[in-house]
């Protein structure tokens, strides 16, 4: 388990372009990801944590594009979960184990704050909001590309 995530986060730094940009408010140049690192590695830990491991045939897939990067995890969300109780921090688990193993590990935040942390940081920095969708058998997340304007 934790080699393949390992593996799957290794490669993040791999398609992060950096762009120097000014914004109007400052004069310097600063540098801007395609994609935030710690969006990725907590989305991809996101989709470990809460995979439903009784679908078979299907795997977690992370797709790059030009434009974004999409995160794919099979099942539906857990219980009586849905985007918006997810999104104000409320957790439910249906991997106990592996989150626990996620967190020990430093690869994941504390229960229910890293999708918080995330809509945060797309807030503070004025970017689009990655999408959730949400399909009866799927959860699949995309992140725009911060530097695709």
């Amino acid at each position: 388990m934790i080699d393949a995530y390992c593996c799957d986060t290794k490669e993040i730094p791999a398609f992060f372009n950096i762009k120097q940009v000014v914004s109007k408010n400052e004069t310097r140049r600063t540098d801007r990801h395609d994609y935030e690192p710690f969006v990725i590695r907590e989305l991809i830990a996101n989709a470990f944590m809460h995979r439903d491991w009784s679908v078979f045939g299907q795997k977690i897939r992370i797709n790059l594009f030009q434009n974004r990067v999409e995160i794919f995890s099979p099942g539906k969300i857990p219980n009586t979960l849905n985007p918006v109780r997810a999104l104000s921090g409320i957790s439910c688990y249906r991997n106990p184990i592996i989150a626990r193993m996620l967190r020990d590990y430093k690869f994941a935040e504390k229960a229910g704050r890293g999708l918080q942390k995330i809509m945060k940081f797309y807030k503070d920095n004025n970017h689009r909001y990655p999408d959730f969708n949400i399909d009866g058998e799927y959860f699949k997340v995309i992140v725009h590309n911060a530097n695709d304007i």
